[in-house]
């Protein structure tokens, strides 16, 4: 029985891993088999900067309807399961063939609704599938499925193009089509040749320094994953030239530590003219053939928006004058998306393209689409006329604004405007506010900057607990499990099951002992202890569980609390990773791993303390030999606990980081995929994974070396056990009562071994788990903001 109490005891836990493995698997497994991104190709473009799309009609599938579990449905094995799985897999396969059949609909639907414009009636058969362009909306409405329809464009080398249209229009959808982020549709082509930079609408921003922001995909990293540690050689010049164009120089004034400052999550900490001109310093240092820019003048006041259009977007980017090319030459091609339409008369614009419901609506040059008073583009510059220059007007700027002029684009370079310089003048400043700045521009002159002096994040690393767990953890964990009241009955049961154990195998060795005498009674008897012990061990497991589960609830809803009340300043100054680690990976710890070390722990210890009971009841020397193996077993615990324990904490804020590049890497999955900084992110990634599978791979050393001295030790108390037996066996003169009892007193001694070695091991484990209860404690701490009124 001893022999098939532990397999049996690992049985359900076995059973769980293997369930949540397999859940585990089959998400792992959709996501390896999800739709891999497509680069765009080059085609048959001979030019780098050259953008070619013919008919280009393109979709996001993000639309596509998702099949969605049956209230009531659940997932069954054996053949069952397999009829269920083949069955939603069929469903599956007719609802992407629904889909594909929607878009072909909507495309049949916008090429009839164009053909029956472009006819000379425009008459249209009752029996075609063309639906009014004033009931879009349908099922499948164009307007509702195709994100774009039917743009072709070329743009060769060195062009510089505008974008405009209302909100909805397509715009973004171009620049995202482009990059190869919307799925085209039968009959689309689309090329692009040459490296790309791009400025999306919502620039990205990492948790990192303003330089290493801009050098994203450029910067070096070190093995840890953070800045710094050799790698790709920074071009210093082209970074100066980036930063000055893009109106950065004096912001670095005014920042702590320059570039070295280190930005808020999302760039928290910036403001929104300020995350724009550094994502547009990155796109300037990526120094690219096609530059992709989604309105990028849109967060800026107008007279930055001016500096930035004519030395960073026209002079830099489009001309490229720091390479001392001439001002007829072109550097590279420029698309840019703006409503800014006053820059659009400038002599460098090429083309103007107008969108509208996903559709190229006029192409042309300004001259050309502002002298015709019914195009659009003439509409939009009357909304701007009546708009944003009137209130210049309003307020002292005397400019004329008339979209039928043919002179507007002399009204429309609005000089007069003072320097972005002259706007922006240095704020007063302290004494030691001065002395600040200027001790900071001494550092960087002489290239003497911390790494750590503009951090902004808090260190978790040094955040963290050193030593032992807090009696306090103990206390508050088992407070939000019911309090002392709940620990003593629980601590009651184990004591009862424990006893019961001990009662059924002395019953069984008074039973042999007794002869073959009543039998019925015997076994009867048997069978109701160890009946007995079977529903007090399931009492004893619902009430630990039950206590365990109430005490993450508890835990969680004070933290989860205590998080949304806490002030912003906690926010940005503490990454979203660590509060993901302590919602997920600690929360996940406490409700299952911590319930079942604490659980085997005091089960293992309650049958190490009945097994000394035992064997030094019936053999008293025992105890000689045990007091100087239970002193080394107690300095291996101390030992192992001390290492395993911090081993833990570091694995835990190792994490961190990981869960925090993790959630930055999906809000900028766009930005590194048209930078081609996925093998920077990569290798930042496996080196972040790499410390944190380091402290995970030693707390797995770490038991193979406790192991090996508790086997050695386990031996040694047998030894003793049965050196005894046979010691006593001779003072007693062979009394066979005793050899019954001797041969209990070595089955226990057997038995120790594995539950001192399984005790050990169960409190390493509860401390170190008890690290995660730490942790959340930690954050359920945090001083909250002032109570609503």
């Amino acid at each position: 029985f001893d022999i098939l109490r532990f397999p049996i005891f690992m049985l359900p836990q076995i059973i769980n891993s293997i369930i949540e493995a397999s859940i585990s698997f089959e998400r792992v497994r959709k996501f390896l088999l999800a739709e891999e991104y497509q680069h765009v190709g080059e085609g048959a473009l001979e030019q780098n900067g050259e953008i070619y799309i013919n008919n280009g009609t393109f979709v996001y599938d993000s639309k596509k309807p998702m099949l969605l579990e049956e209230e009531g449905e659940k997932k069954k094995g054996g053949i069952r399961g397999l009829m269920h799985q083949h069955s939603r897999l069929m469903r599956e396969a007719e609802l992407n063939q629904q889909w594909e059949m929607a878009l072909l609909k909507a495309q049949l639907i916008d090429a009839e609704n164009t053909i029956a414009k472009l006819s000379d009636t425009g008459n249209i058969s009752s029996q075609s599938l063309l639906m009014d362009e004033n009931e879009e909306g349908g099922e499948f409405s164009p307007s509702s499925l195709l994100s774009l329809r039917r743009v072709t464009m070329h743009v060769k080398k060195g062009e510089f193009v505008a974008v405009v249209g209302g909100v909805g229009a397509g715009k973004s959808t171009l620049i995202n089509s482009i990059l190869g982020e919307g799925r085209p549709l039968t009959g689309t082509e689309l090329a692009v040749k040459g490296t790309l930079g791009t400025f999306v609408q919502s620039p990205f921003i990492l948790n990192d320094t303003v330089r290493n922001n801009i050098l994203f995909g450029h910067a070096p990293i070190s093995k840890s994953g953070s800045k710094g540690g050799g790698g790709e050689a920074i071009d210093e010049e082209r970074y100066k030239l980036a930063v000055e164009v893009s109106s950065l120089t004096h912001d670095f004034s005014l920042l702590p530590h320059g570039d070295q400052t280190e930005i808020g999550e999302k760039g928290i900490t910036l403001s929104g003219g300020q995350k724009a001109r550094v994502a547009l310093a990155r796109t300037v240092y990526h120094d690219a053939d096609v530059y992709l820019l989604d309105d990028p003048l849109a967060a800026v006041d107008a007279h930055v928006g001016k500096d930035l259009f004519n030395r960073c977007i026209v002079d830099e980017m489009l001309l490229g004058k720091s390479k001392g090319k001439k001002s007829v030459e072109r550097n590279a091609t420029v698309i840019l998306v703006t409503n800014a339409l006053q820059y659009l008369s400038h002599e460098m614009v090429d083309k103007i393209i107008c969108l509208g419901d996903g559709r190229v609506q006029e192409v042309g040059t300004f001259a050309e689409l502002s002298s015709d008073p019914n195009s659009r583009f003439s509409a939009f510059l009357k909304v701007l006329s009546e708009t944003s220059i009137g209130a210049m007007d309003n307020s002292g700027n005397d400019v004329d604004f008339n979209p039928e002029d043919d002179n507007m684009s002399a009204n429309l370079d609005l000089g007069g405007e003072p320097e972005v310089s002259k706007v922006i003048a240095p704020a007063p400043t302290s004494p030691k506010r001065k002395m600040s700045i200027q001790s900071v521009d001494d550092a960087a002159g002489e290239g003497n900057i911390d790494d750590k002096a503009g951090a902004l994040m808090t260190d978790e690393f040094k955040e963290r607990e050193k030593g032992a767990v807090d009696r306090q953890v103990y206390i508050s964990w088992s407070k939000a499990a019911g309090g002392l009241s709940v620990g003593l009955i629980i601590l009651s049961m184990f004591a009862v099951v424990e006893s019961l154990q001990v009662l059924s195998k002395w019953w069984l060795t008074h039973w042999s002992q007794s002869g073959v005498a009543n039998v019925v009674f015997f076994l009867g008897m048997y069978a109701l202890i160890n009946f007995s012990a079977i529903f007090a061990t399931f009492v004893r497991l619902l009430l630990f569980n039950f206590s365990g589960l109430r005490a993450s609830k508890v835990m969680f809803d004070e933290l989860l609390n205590t998080i949304l009340h806490a002030p912003m300043a906690f926010f940005d100054t503490t990454p979203i990773g660590r509060i993901m680690n302590r919602f997920s990976k600690d929360m996940y710890t406490v409700d299952e791993q911590l319930v079942v070390s604490g659980r085997s722990y005091f089960q293992t210890m309650a049958a190490v303390l009945s097994s000394i009971v035992v064997t030094t009841s019936v053999t008293p020397k025992f105890i000689f030999g045990l007091i100087p193996l239970l002193f080394f077993y107690m300095h291996q615990q101390n030992f192992f606990t001390m290492t395993y324990r911090e081993l833990k904490r570091l694995d835990s804020v190792s994490r961190s980081p990981i869960y925090a590049l993790l959630s930055e890497t999906l809000d900028g999955v766009l930005t590194i995929r048209a930078f081609g900084a996925e093998e920077n992110l990569n290798k930042r990634m496996i080196n972040m994974v790499n410390v944190q599978q380091t402290a995970y791979r030693l707390t797995f050393a770490a038991q193979c070396w406790l192991s090996i001295r508790l086997e050695f030790c386990g031996t040694m108390i047998v030894f003793v056990a049965c050196f005894v037996s046979i010691i006593q066996h001779g003072a007693r003169g062979g009394d066979e009562i005793f050899a019954g009892l001797a041969g209990l007193s070595i089955s226990f001694a057997l038995s120790i071994t594995q539950s001192l070695n399984w005790t050990v091991r169960m409190a390493s484990d509860l401390e170190a788990n008890m690290v995660a209860v730490e942790r959340i404690q930690q954050y359920s701490q945090i001083q909250s903001e002032a109570p609503r009124l």
